[in-house]
């Protein structure tokens, strides 16, 4: 398997690793049903392969920033076509969601760029989450830009009220998601040398030893994705309501 360069996503390999480094535009954008269908096909190849254990995946694409994500959900909630554009969004989210949790590797995400909840809780379809000291959760919500789809399965983890962590706070810094348990761990410098070091030892277990785990998630798939759907359409009527006032 090769390295491969596409516009929002970028995929390296490394011993018995894969690193994706991914483009959260791909939620976004009208052009990325080939974009998105080219990484389900690479993600089914990495699943096949006997050469791959750990798959990491990271915010650190080039061309991802929030400001940037903000601008074009923005363009989406004054456009005459919002309801469809953020439909897709979510399906879109859904759709990589559990193709990612479904994978039968070793699933750990890797962060350093800010995001809001919404793209947090993206992370939430992985097994293990690092982040650096910069990693923060931006909770400006313009427009609904923070409205938290994912967020049943963020209520899954949090063992204390949920509400506190999402709506109470501006900006959710490292030391708060590792004090909840929704980090393991936060790395004031080289944070993907760590990572990878960490990936390096997850591959010296037998994926079998790792399944006895994670087999109650893929069971559990079903009842997940339809979670997920459902929240869509409440998410949707929340936006619908706002738009009409």
């Amino acid at each position: 398997m090769t390295n491969t360069t596409d516009k929002y996503f970028n995929i390296r390999y490394h011993k018995s690793s894969v690193i994706l480094e991914l483009d959260y535009m791909i939620f976004l954008e009208n052009e990325t049903y080939s974009h998105k269908e080219k990484l389900k096909t690479i993600l089914d190849e990495i699943e096949k392969s006997r050469e791959i254990d750990i798959v990491i995946i990271s915010n650190n694409h080039t061309n991802f920033s929030l400001e940037k994500y903000k601008e074009k959900w923005d363009a989406f909630y004054k456009g005459a076509y919002w309801e469809d554009n953020i439909l897709r969004v979510f399906r879109t989210y859904d759709e990589l969601f559990i193709k990612i949790k479904s994978l039968k590797k070793a699933i750990v995400f890797m962060s350093n760029k800010t995001v809001n909840t919404m793209l947090f809780n993206f992370s939430m379809s992985a097994d293990l989450r690092f982040i650096s000291n910069d990693f923060v959760i931006n909770n400006n919500n313009k427009n609904m830009v923070n409205i938290p789809k994912g967020g049943h399965i963020l209520n899954k983890y949090i063992y204390k009220n949920p509400f506190k962590l999402i709506f109470l706070l501006k900006e959710i810094k490292p030391d708060t998601l590792y004090k909840r348990q929704l980090v393991d761990r936060v790395y004031s410098n080289n944070l993907e040398e760590k990572v990878l070091t960490i990936a390096d030892h997850l591959a010296t277990f037998d994926y079998i030893e790792m399944e006895t785990i994670k087999i109650l998630d893929h069971k559990r798939l079903n009842k997940i994705e339809h979670k997920l759907q459902k929240e869509n359409e409440f998410l949707l009527s929340c936006i619908r309501t706002k738009i009409n006032q």
